[in-house]
């Protein structure tokens, strides 16, 4: 009977979390996307080496996009 109760628990746990981690809010990625085309939108590149970083340091990894 307990076996029972801690899987059920369990379960309504897992679904609760399931169901609370999805956002329906807009990512930024999206806003840009959305936004380009406002009059008065202004987008800017900043080049990497205004930083001041060592690319040569770098893993190839550490350009990598998500």
């Amino acid at each position: 009977m307990n076996n029972l109760i801690v899987r059920i628990l369990a379960l309504g746990i897992t679904l609760i979390l399931f169901l609370t981690s999805c956002s329906s809010d807009p990512s930024l990625q999206q806003y840009f996307v959305d936004s380009q085309e406002k009059q008065g939108f202004i987008t800017t590149t900043i080049p990497k080496s205004i930083l001041g970083l060592d690319v040569s340091q770098m893993s190839s990894r550490s350009f990598e996009t998500h």
